[in-house]
């Protein structure tokens, strides 16, 4: 982005007026600013002292004209000099891939080493390395596979995704707030809390995509790549880092299926193949056929904690509504900024909801309101003032009805 102007600025969401129960699902959906490029190659200022669009300018605006436009020429901004700003971005120290390589040893040398990977690239001789796996823990127990890419590899991807965010920015809708610059947890609160209490809501919606990282298929990815992209080098870029396989103890494996969960690729693959989806059928379903407003909201937090709470199912009440306090207590202290009071009470009331329908699962389901009753209260949200920070927001689609309509989806029941 152009560092002097101020075009492109995130709009939040923000609290509507009296009247907002007829105003329309969109006003509490918060819109991010566009991924742009960050190397500042933007051209000398002309005689009329505005600034002529920089390259990714003009594939934004392009992508913003025309929504069907395949771009067949876009390697080319793959450059020395974003590649080099890409490095520099990379977190220090961050874990090395299959080749042991870390940031600083990757920079000794580093004009010379981007110069030929840039060669490499544009020649199609560019061969990415098996990511290396390994895995941490999940809140049910279970372990979460993570692929860590070499820093060479790294580079690469996220030059492709500045590239390509130029490009879907302009496609993807308000209600996407996972892994997207200028978008965070605080803006799918702040979208729920207004949907909540502002909306005309009846009842909320969970779905979750389980193991996405590790099931989406290659071969659709390929195929909405292209609606956009139609500069096959690209996309062949692409597909060689899906298809780069893994390393596990020394040991090569394939990978038919997925893509590797920490790739600096990946979060933008999962925004594009969702966008796909399920966006755009959400949008047009909501617009066309659901007969009040529908908000949608995706966040993945309120999802691991009921991972944990289904866990933790059998532990003594008390125990667990302990455990509670001192989760919103730390929400609190991390996610609390000025203006925010509601978001977080949101979540607090959440937890709540989320607890008793745990409860209620148990053999002692008439014993729920009593068992509440004589553990220590929740506490209430009081902001702090933790900065703020871009969550992991993938994983939980929230869709929000309005009271009195009748746009359940189909086979759905009131629970």
């Amino acid at each position: 982005m152009n560092d002097r102007e101020k075009s492109h600025a995130p709009i939040v969401p923000t609290k509507l007026r009296n009247k907002a129960a007829e105003a329309g699902a969109d006003e509490v959906e918060g819109r991010g600013a566009t991924t742009g490029n960050l190397i500042g190659q933007n051209a000398r200022r002309t005689q009329s002292r505005g600034s002529a669009p920089n390259e990714l300018d003009r594939v934004r605006e392009a992508a913003k004209r025309d929504r069907k436009m395949q771009f067949t020429g876009l390697l080319h901004h793959i450059t020395e000099e974003r590649l080099t700003s890409v490095y520099r971005r990379l977190r220090k120290r961050a874990a090395a891939g299959v080749d042991g390589v870390m940031w600083d040893e990757y920079g000794k040398g580093l004009e010379e080493k981007i110069r030929e990977l840039h060669s490499r690239i544009h020649r199609g001789a560019y061969r990415p390395k098996p990511t290396r796996r390994t895995y941490i823990r999940k809140a049910d127990g279970s372990q979460r596979p993570l692929g860590i890419a070499t820093i060479e590899d790294k580079v690469v991807q996220g030059a492709v995704a500045e590239v390509l965010n130029a490009i879907y920015e302009e496609d993807f809708y308000g209600f996407c707030y996972g892994f997207r610059r200028g978008m965070s947890q605080h803006d799918a609160l702040d979208a729920l809390s207004v949907a909540l209490k502002r909306k005309r809501v009846n009842w909320v919606l969970d779905a979750d995509i389980r193991s996405f990282f590790d099931s989406v298929g290659h071969e659709w990815i390929r195929k909405f790549l292209e609606h956009r992209i139609g500069d096959q080098r690209v996309v062949r870029l692409i597909l060689k880092w899906l298809h780069a396989g893994v390393m596990e103890e020394g040991e090569w494996k394939a990978t038919e299926r997925g893509s590797p969960q920490g790739a600096t690729i990946s979060p933008l693959l999962a925004n594009m193949y969702l966008y796909y989806a399920f966006d755009r059928w959400a949008h047009h379903w909501r617009n066309k056929q659901a007969s009040g407003d529908v908000v949608i909201v995706r966040s993945r937090k309120l999802h691991e904690l009921r991972e944990e709470l289904t866990k933790r199912r059998h532990d003594p009440v008390p125990e667990q509504g302990k455990w509670l306090r001192s989760v919103i207590l730390g929400f609190d202290q991390y996610h609390g900024v000025p203006g925010n009071i509601d978001a977080l009470n949101a979540f607090r009331k959440a937890v709540f909801r989320l607890w008793r329908q745990s409860l209620q699962r148990r053999s002692q389901k008439g014993r729920v309101a009593a068992a509440i009753g004589r553990t220590p209260r929740l506490p209430r949200s009081q902001p702090g003032h933790s900065p703020q920070s871009d969550g992991d927001t993938d994983g939980f689609e929230g869709v929000i009805g309005p009271r009195g309509s009748r746009c359940r989806p189909r086979g759905s029941s009131r629970s």
